[in-house]
């Protein structure tokens, strides 16, 4: 009997402490989930209870366990039943939402020399647009729709490549595929030099009027992989030339006779069909020409704006290019080919005077340089003079005293040369004495005067020239003249 209430009291007791520690309130995490079609997720029940029992059974990988794997093919709520041993339960649910991910696959244009693009086109269809597209095709890769592909490999065999898309729709549900691509190798490029290593790919000789120049170019192309023969396309009107078998010592010669830039196309041919072409650039020079006009007349006052016409470039060739020079301190202006044919004039506006100081009124030249690669032709505008109007200054400290009829020369008291360094034209010194009507006009540079009375005097000298006017005065004291 005592053996039996022992057991009887185990087994209460462990009954009262599964009650104690079930904890039936059971969350769901996360809630709601998202997954794209053909993937897992794990759903977490959390909580004490004892048993756990999930529906629907379908794509769950085991139903009595609180962290099954589901595996929908379509949006489904799942619920859980969490049960204890005192016989309390909770229930909750969970959904996971499926999107159904993009189907990607892709065509391209037949395989051909590696030295010709290859078009890639992607087939979408399923997921949800836009789409974002990740293309690797071995070390090359491309978010682009539509790439292309040109890998250039040189040889004589075709090159295998795996051509890989990935693309991922908006709702980050990706799809991928992949395809072999095979290219053909093509030969080397070609490689030429001018014989003429001093000034290669150009003729100056043109410069005083000889044309006629015979070009030289030295092979030295790989011809091992598979090279047949050379094309080159001389660039002048000329029928294209084929030069079979070439060697790594072969030399090819053309004549030209006219000047010109000349673009040179060499192609290398290999036994496949395939090929490979580089351009070159034959240079054959002369003087380039340039001249130079005005608009109107070039003679004005400060501020001036003068506008000047490009003559004489049309027969210059690509390449040639103008440099202004205007003779004021600012800076050249340089033009390159094309800028005369869509306006072939300028405009400079001068902010300093032309004028030198001296009776010379000075002038700005406009210098304007056509340079090419060979030799450069230089014409000088010398028309363009600005002037600004006389500043007039008059220092009385040097002579601002004198006596009654005693010869005073009044230009001894001009300071820092009149005019500003440009020309005055006429000169007019007014002569007035304070509290008389006497008044008096010399017009000269430098009067040597003769005051007739004793006092106080105004002297006042007006300079003009074409742009205006400017006085200056002082005043000064003459005395009675003494008598011993």
């Amino acid at each position: 009997m005592k053996h039996w209430l022992i057991i009887l009291f185990s087994f209460l007791l462990v009954k009262f402490a599964a009650a104690q520690t079930c904890n039936v309130a059971v969350n769901v995490n996360p809630n709601p989930a998202t997954i794209c079609s053909g993937s897992s997720i794990n759903l977490f029940a959390f909580g004490t209870a004892a048993n756990y029992s999930w529906s629907p059974a379908t794509s769950l990988s085991n139903t009595s366990i609180p962290n099954p794997v589901a595996t929908p093919t379509i949006t489904t709520t799942y619920q859980v039943i969490a049960s204890c041993f005192n016989g309390l339960f909770d229930t909750s649910n969970i959904v996971v939402v499926v999107n159904q991910k993009p189907t990607a696959t892709f065509s391209f244009s037949t395989s051909t020399c590696s030295s010709v693009p290859i078009l890639f086109s992607p087939n979408i269809s399923g997921g949800t647009p836009p789409y974002q597209y990740n293309w690797s095709f071995g070390s090359a890769s491309s978010s682009l729709p539509n790439p292309s592909l040109a890998s250039f490999i040189v040889g004589c065999s075709s090159v295998s490549t795996n051509a890989t898309l990935i693309v991922t729709d908006s709702k980050n549900c990706t799809s991928s595929s992949t395809q072999i691509v095979n290219q053909i190798g093509i030969p080397n490029q070609p490689i030429l030099t001018d014989s003429n290593v001093v000034s290669p790919f150009k003729n100056c000789s043109s410069v005083s009027g000889g044309f006629n120049y015979l070009l030289t170019l030295n092979n030295s192309t790989p011809t091992s992989l598979c090279l047949t023969n050379f094309t080159i396309n001389w660039g002048d009107g000329s029928s294209l030339q084929t030069y079979n078998n070439p060697t790594s010592t072969s030399v090819f010669r053309h004549f030209y006779n006219s000047n010109g830039i000349y673009q040179i196309v060499a192609t290398a041919f290999g036994t496949n069909g395939c090929s490979n072409t580089d351009t070159f650039i034959f240079k054959n020079l002369g003087v380039p020409k340039v001249g130079i006009s005005a608009s109107g007349n070039t003679v004005g006052c400060l501020t001036k704006t003068f506008c000047y016409h490009l003559i004489n470039y049309q027969t210059n060739l690509p390449g040639t290019k103008y440099r202004w020079h205007f003779s004021d301190g600012t800076p050249d202006v340089i033009w390159n080919y094309n800028d005369p044919y869509l306006v072939d004039s300028i405009c400079h506006t001068y902010t300093t005077t032309s004028c030198t100081g001296s009776s010379s009124p000075g002038n700005f030249p406009v210098e304007i340089w056509a340079i090419n690669d060979c030799d450069s032709a230089q014409v000088i505008y010398t028309g363009t003079r600005i002037f600004s109007k006389p500043v007039t200054i008059i220092s009385p400290l040097l002579m601002n005293s004198g006596c009654v009829n005693i010869p005073v020369n009044l230009g001894f008291n001009i300071l820092l040369g009149l005019g500003n360094g440009c020309p005055v034209i006429s000169y007019k010194w007014t002569i007035r004495k304070y509290n008389s009507s006497y008044r008096d006009t010399v017009f000269s540079q430098n009067p040597i005067y003769l005051f007739p009375y004793s006092g106080k005097y105004n002297v006042k000298l007006s300079t003009s020239n074409i742009c205006g006017v400017d006085n200056d005065s002082f005043d000064m004291c003459i005395d009675t003249t003494f008598t011993p």
